[in-house]
């Protein structure tokens, strides 16, 4: 059964979970993500970025002669190019944009985009107009020309390939949209000013952390070794990571338990000792919490 998006806009349809087409050309649509019309067709696609304040996402595949003028009122819009080069006219400029670059339309900005050739491949994502993507959004119409957004490319194409399974895992979709975003957030700051030298330093504490989560990481030992205060460090882990400083210990944790149990070398009971619970139960609870499903359903699939 075919829904029709209405107000917004009339001319695009949702097909089914898996496609969006367009009326007015042959262009072709894949979702990876959208906000349905109606609460009851909310299903994996939807569940997995919702919490990220994305309206929608997908992979276009143009043809030449695309064109499209836009205005949007009630999002951000990204467009980043998988394949080939796409145009962009606006404030009197004429920009291309290839391969693993990205164009940001900002809410209210008018942008002419085109496809001179055949098989441009473009992932699309709306932002709604929210605190979570406030800091990381430019206010004027920018882009990329340095393939900085590579590693988003490269992370959407593993959520299709993932959804294209025959059982799409949601552990691994949920883990590969923390991803996207991450390095959607990290890589959209570069675009709107440089680095300070605390931003720098807080970026390499977080990869340190993502390497070694299961070190004792406390938030007063880091604040003082950087010589800021914990509100302060909370502020950056906020900006880099989308998470606070607990929160992301917690998710970088989470994932390191998630590995050990697919390595097949520890039973939960040691994994829960390794990953600082006080009991197996307790990190039961919490692994369940986060990835929707208990260690053990995980330990009968391997």
């Amino acid at each position: 059964m075919m829904v029709q998006i209405k107000k917004k806009n009339p001319d695009w349809i949702i097909k089914n979970a898996k496609e969006l087409k367009r009326y007015s050309q042959k262009d072709t649509f894949k979702l990876l993500h959208y906000t349905p019309p109606y609460q009851e067709q909310e299903n994996l696609l939807t569940s997995v970025f919702i919490q990220y304040h994305l309206v929608n996402a997908g992979l276009a595949i143009h043809q030449k002669g695309y064109y499209h003028s836009r205005i949007n009122d009630s999002f951000t819009d990204l467009i980043m190019v998988r394949k080939g080069t796409f145009f962009a006219k606006f404030d009197k400029q004429n920009v291309k944009i290839t391969e693993n670059n990205i164009i940001v339309i900002p809410p209210f900005k008018m942008c002419d985009n085109f496809a001179q050739k055949n098989g441009v491949e473009v992932y699309w994502i709306h932002l709604k107009i929210s605190p979570f993507w406030n800091d990381v959004v430019p206010s004027q119409i920018s882009f990329s020309t340095k393939e900085e957004f590579s590693n988003v490319v490269k992370l959407f194409d593993a959520y299709i390939n993932e959804l294209r399974t025959e059982n799409p895992s949601k552990i691994v979709l949920k883990t590969i949209a923390d991803a996207v975003i991450l390095s959607l957030r990290k890589n959209l700051k570069t675009i709107i000013k440089p680095k300070s030298t605390k931003e720098k330093i807080v970026s390499d504490i977080v990869e340190q952390i993502a390497k070694k989560p299961f070190k004792n990481w406390r938030l007063s030992d880091v604040a003082k070794k950087i010589k800021c205060t914990e509100k302060e460090l909370n502020v950056l882990f906020i900006d880099i990571t989308a998470l606070s400083f607990s929160k992301y210990i917690a998710k970088c944790k989470m994932l390191g338990s998630l590995k050990l149990i697919k390595s097949n070398k520890y039973s939960c009971d040691e994994i829960a000792k390794k990953v600082g619970f006080a009991n197996r139960r307790s990190f039961s609870k919490a692994f369940k919490k986060y990835f929707g499903t208990p260690p053990t359903s995980i330990c009968k699939e391997i």
